[in-house]
Protein backbone atom coordinates (compact mmCIF):
# COMPACT_ATOMS: atom_id res chain seq x y z
CA UNK A 1 0.00 0.00 0.00
CA UNK A 2 1.19 3.47 -1.12
CA UNK A 3 1.83 5.69 2.05
CA UNK A 4 -0.10 9.01 1.44
CA UNK A 5 1.94 12.33 2.72
CA UNK A 6 -1.30 14.26 4.49
CA UNK A 7 0.70 17.82 4.15
CA UNK A 8 0.60 16.82 0.60
CA UNK A 9 -3.18 16.41 0.56
CA UNK A 10 -4.05 19.39 2.78
CA UNK A 11 -2.19 21.55 0.20
CA UNK A 12 -3.71 20.13 -3.33
CA UNK A 13 -7.46 20.44 -1.25
CA UNK A 14 -6.36 23.68 -0.18
CA UNK A 15 -5.15 24.79 -3.53
CA UNK A 16 -8.73 23.73 -5.26
CA UNK A 17 -10.60 25.59 -2.92
CA UNK A 18 -8.73 28.80 -3.29
CA UNK A 19 -8.82 28.26 -6.86
CA UNK A 20 -13.14 27.49 -6.78
CA UNK A 21 -13.30 30.54 -4.46
CA UNK A 22 -10.92 32.42 -6.71
CA UNK A 23 -13.12 31.80 -9.96
CA UNK A 24 -16.44 31.93 -8.29
CA UNK A 25 -15.20 35.37 -7.16
CA UNK A 26 -14.45 36.45 -10.62
CA UNK A 27 -17.90 35.09 -11.83
CA UNK A 28 -15.79 32.05 -14.15
CA UNK A 29 -18.32 29.95 -12.05
CA UNK A 30 -22.00 31.55 -12.76
CA UNK A 31 -20.81 31.56 -16.24
CA UNK A 32 -19.63 35.31 -16.93
CA UNK A 33 -18.29 35.75 -20.25
CA UNK A 34 -14.14 36.56 -19.98
CA UNK A 35 -14.11 39.67 -21.55
CA UNK A 36 -17.44 41.00 -18.92
CA UNK A 37 -15.14 40.28 -16.49
CA UNK A 38 -12.13 41.67 -18.30
CA UNK A 39 -14.33 45.08 -18.66
CA UNK A 40 -15.15 44.95 -14.88
CA UNK A 41 -12.17 45.02 -13.71
CA UNK A 42 -10.53 47.79 -16.23
CA UNK A 43 -13.99 49.95 -15.48
CA UNK A 44 -13.44 49.75 -11.72
CA UNK A 45 -9.48 50.22 -11.57
CA UNK A 46 -10.13 53.32 -13.85
CA UNK A 47 -12.98 54.88 -11.55
CA UNK A 48 -10.81 53.78 -8.46
CA UNK A 49 -8.10 55.70 -10.10
CA UNK A 50 -9.92 58.27 -11.08
CA UNK A 51 -12.03 58.98 -7.64
CA UNK A 52 -8.93 58.93 -5.40
CA UNK A 53 -7.35 61.34 -8.05
CA UNK A 54 -10.94 64.14 -7.24
CA UNK A 55 -10.81 63.35 -4.13
CA UNK A 56 -7.04 64.16 -3.69
CA UNK A 57 -5.24 66.34 -6.46
CA UNK A 58 -5.23 69.86 -7.07
CA UNK A 59 -4.73 69.02 -10.88
CA UNK A 60 -8.93 67.69 -10.09
CA UNK A 61 -9.72 70.52 -8.25
CA UNK A 62 -8.56 72.86 -10.63
CA UNK A 63 -10.92 71.01 -13.24
CA UNK A 64 -14.01 70.71 -10.99
CA UNK A 65 -13.52 74.61 -10.98
CA UNK A 66 -13.25 74.71 -14.56
CA UNK A 67 -16.69 72.51 -14.73
CA UNK A 68 -18.06 74.86 -12.04
CA UNK A 69 -18.95 71.53 -9.93
CA UNK A 70 -16.37 72.27 -7.63
CA UNK A 71 -18.57 72.03 -4.31
CA UNK A 72 -19.61 68.56 -6.01
CA UNK A 73 -15.68 67.33 -6.55
CA UNK A 74 -15.54 65.68 -3.48
CA UNK A 75 -18.79 63.23 -3.47
CA UNK A 76 -18.37 62.63 -7.18
CA UNK A 77 -14.47 61.02 -6.19
CA UNK A 78 -16.43 59.18 -3.47
CA UNK A 79 -19.22 57.86 -5.51
CA UNK A 80 -16.84 56.68 -8.10
CA UNK A 81 -14.58 54.93 -5.42
CA UNK A 82 -17.92 53.35 -4.05
CA UNK A 83 -18.84 52.63 -7.44
CA UNK A 84 -15.56 50.82 -8.01
CA UNK A 85 -15.67 48.81 -4.92
CA UNK A 86 -18.96 47.83 -6.35
CA UNK A 87 -18.33 46.83 -9.50
CA UNK A 88 -15.72 44.32 -8.49
CA UNK A 89 -17.85 42.55 -5.39
CA UNK A 90 -20.72 42.50 -8.14
CA UNK A 91 -18.52 39.61 -9.83
CA UNK A 92 -19.57 37.81 -6.54
CA UNK A 93 -22.81 39.62 -6.07
CA UNK A 94 -24.49 40.16 -9.13
CA UNK A 95 -27.16 42.83 -7.64
CA UNK A 96 -24.24 44.99 -6.49
CA UNK A 97 -22.46 44.53 -10.28
CA UNK A 98 -25.48 46.01 -12.15
CA UNK A 99 -26.40 48.70 -9.27
CA UNK A 100 -22.92 49.79 -9.69
CA UNK A 101 -22.73 49.61 -13.50
CA UNK A 102 -26.10 51.53 -13.42
CA UNK A 103 -24.89 54.23 -11.42
CA UNK A 104 -21.60 55.06 -12.84
CA UNK A 105 -23.23 54.86 -16.65
CA UNK A 106 -25.53 57.49 -15.22
CA UNK A 107 -22.23 59.60 -13.58
CA UNK A 108 -20.31 60.03 -16.60
CA UNK A 109 -23.81 60.64 -19.05
CA UNK A 110 -23.81 63.45 -16.46
CA UNK A 111 -20.25 64.31 -16.94
CA UNK A 112 -20.89 64.23 -20.85
CA UNK A 113 -23.80 67.19 -20.23
CA UNK A 114 -21.09 69.05 -18.21
CA UNK A 115 -18.81 68.81 -21.25
CA UNK A 116 -21.64 69.81 -23.51
CA UNK A 117 -22.35 72.27 -21.38
CA UNK A 118 -18.84 74.07 -21.02
CA UNK A 119 -18.23 73.60 -24.68
CA UNK A 120 -15.75 70.97 -24.48
CA UNK A 121 -14.32 69.80 -27.54
CA UNK A 122 -14.98 66.52 -28.71
CA UNK A 123 -11.40 64.71 -27.77
CA UNK A 124 -12.61 65.97 -24.27
CA UNK A 125 -15.75 65.07 -23.64
CA UNK A 126 -14.74 60.93 -25.34
CA UNK A 127 -13.34 59.49 -22.07
CA UNK A 128 -16.94 60.00 -20.32
CA UNK A 129 -18.53 59.33 -23.61
CA UNK A 130 -16.82 56.39 -23.89
CA UNK A 131 -17.21 55.11 -19.80
CA UNK A 132 -20.83 55.84 -20.13
CA UNK A 133 -21.01 53.37 -22.89
CA UNK A 134 -18.75 50.99 -21.28
CA UNK A 135 -20.49 50.97 -17.95
CA UNK A 136 -24.04 51.19 -19.68
CA UNK A 137 -22.68 47.74 -21.71
CA UNK A 138 -21.69 46.53 -18.67
CA UNK A 139 -24.79 47.02 -17.03
CA UNK A 140 -27.08 44.76 -19.44
CA UNK A 141 -24.22 42.09 -19.85
CA UNK A 142 -24.41 42.00 -15.75
CA UNK A 143 -28.04 41.16 -15.94
CA UNK A 144 -27.89 38.54 -18.23
CA UNK A 145 -24.90 36.89 -16.25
Amino acid sequence: AEVVDATYVASVWASRQFEAALFQFCGLLRGTPPMVIFLTWFSALSFLGYGISCVFTKHMHLEFERFRLVRFRVIVGVTQIAGAVGLLLGLYYPLIGILSAGGLALQMLLGVGVRIAIRDSFLLALPATFYFLLNTYLFIELQRA
